[in-house]
């Protein structure tokens, strides 16, 4: 066995599938599962040995499992693979089971004062409440929402990027 290679053993690679399938199982039997977003693992047999593990996260796909060719690739070149679900996104109904984000009230609050006085915001966030499965806007329209968000909020990119980087002292 070479430094850069790992031979993961039975105990492992058991009781990390078992820990997957049980998530699977749950999702299966949520009523609002979305079929095919679960998560996606390749393992190679227990003693044999791998060069690591990697983790991929599906960045714009709508679903896990249109990364396999990716995961292909890094499984016949003697890697483990998995790709986790990200937060609730194994559920339809976005507003009620994805992860949101929380803004302080001293943000939050004239943010939303002022949404509701816009006729477009207010329009589109009532359509998506009243109809969760809505289909999703177009790239255009998506940035013409954020461009309005952001007339409204001017700090809203500072926002977001402290969001995504928290421990950032900038």
């Amino acid at each position: 066995m070479s430094p850069s290679q790992i031979i993961p053993t039975v105990e492992q690679i058991t009781q990390t599938k078992r820990a997957i399938d049980a998530y699977i199982r749950r999702i299966d039997s949520h009523p609002d599962r979305r079929v095919g977003a679960y998560p996606y693992y390749l393992f190679h047999e227990a003693g044999q040995a791998i060069r690591g593990t990697v983790m991929i996260f599906h960045g714009l796909s709508a679903k896990p499992h249109q990364m396999w060719r990716l995961a292909d690739y890094l499984f016949r070149n003697g890697f483990n693979v998995y790709q986790p679900s990200i937060a609730g996104h194994t559920y339809i109904n976005a507003a009620v089971n994805w992860a949101q984000i929380d803004l302080k009230p001293t943000i939050y609050d004239p943010l939303k004062a002022k949404v509701q006085q816009d006729p477009v915001l207010m329009t589109y966030f009532a359509n998506l409440r009243n109809n969760p499965s809505m289909t999703q806007p177009s790239p255009v329209e998506q940035a013409a929402l954020i461009a309005r968000l952001i007339e409204l909020e001017p700090r809203l990119p500072d926002i977001m990027q402290a969001i995504d980087a928290p421990n950032d002292p900038d």
